[in-house]
């Protein structure tokens, strides 16, 4: 949910997040080198990505999908096949919905942010019936 992610901006910074050695649940944190490690191993079991790819992570602002495009975009640093990491978001026009924070935070990753738009949820209401 895009609100957790904006609680968790309050206390750092955009640049201290995407550097930082821990990503914070409501459990707790856990060791960003630990999650990497998850994630490198099975990119590497399972042959997941290839050299010269572009990895796709669809970010809902939301702490799974952020987690997921941390760890991506900081196993691109390193890993032995060269591959690149862009963020995609749909923006389906909810009020309040704002996902400016999401692209700061991609800026402070390193990482290319791409919103699409969809049909709006203000042409959804417009057009909808009741039974």
């Amino acid at each position: 949910m895009l609100v957790n992610f904006l609680v968790f901006f309050d206390y750092l910074s955009i640049s201290q997040i995407a550097k930082s050695k821990f990503f914070y649940f409501s459990q707790g944190a856990v060791p960003m080198q630990e999650i990497l490690g998850l994630v490198r191993r099975c990119v590497t079991d399972y042959d997941m990505i290839q050299e010269g790819e572009t990895v796709a992570v669809g970010v809902s602002g939301g702490k799974d999908s952020l987690v997921t495009l941390t760890a991506l975009a900081r196993l691109s640093k390193f890993y032995q096949k060269p591959f690149k990491v862009a963020a995609i978001t749909v923006e389906t026009g909810v009020p309040g919905m704002s996902f400016d924070a999401v692209a700061d935070y991609c800026a402070a990753l390193g990482v290319e942010y791409i919103r699409v738009d969809a049909v709006s949820y203000t042409h959804l209401r417009a057009h909808e019936t009741t039974l």
